[in-house]
């Protein structure tokens, strides 16, 4: 939860429990108050959180879709230059190979820090 919210709630609780000590006869009305303004707050609360929510799902399917493209064209060019799939860890590369592949990472840079993180 927001750490504002919860501070506001809190002092709020307080300035009621004072204000019930210098005015007894007005605490029902404080405490209905406050109740209002908690249910109030925490429905904003829970309906922005609910909006993030469906953003970033959506940002994932996006994402999801990017990287299944990103991922047909890096197998149409690993194709390309080793169609036998006879490559490992310890073959060297063709260089072309390597700059295609380069250009392929930049054209999909921001999707793939998203997927893997910075380091990649």
């Amino acid at each position: 939860m927001n750490t504002l919210l919860v501070t506001n709630v809190l002092l709020l609780i307080v300035a009621a429990l004072l204000f019930e000590l210098v005015h007894p006869s007005w605490a029902p009305l404080v405490w209905l108050a406050l109740g209002v303004f908690a249910v109030v707050s925490t429905t904003s609360w829970l309906k922005a959180r609910h909006e993030h929510r469906k953003a970033m799902r959506a940002a994932k399917a996006s994402d999801e879709e990017e990287f299944k493209v990103y991922w047909a064209e890096h197998q149409a060019i690993r194709a390309k230059y080793d169609p036998e799939h006879k490559w490992n860890e310890a073959t060297s590369t063709p260089r072309e190979y390597q700059e295609e592949i380069d250009e392929l990472n930049q054209m999909h840079r921001a999707m793939l820090k998203r997927r893997f993180g910075e380091d990649f």
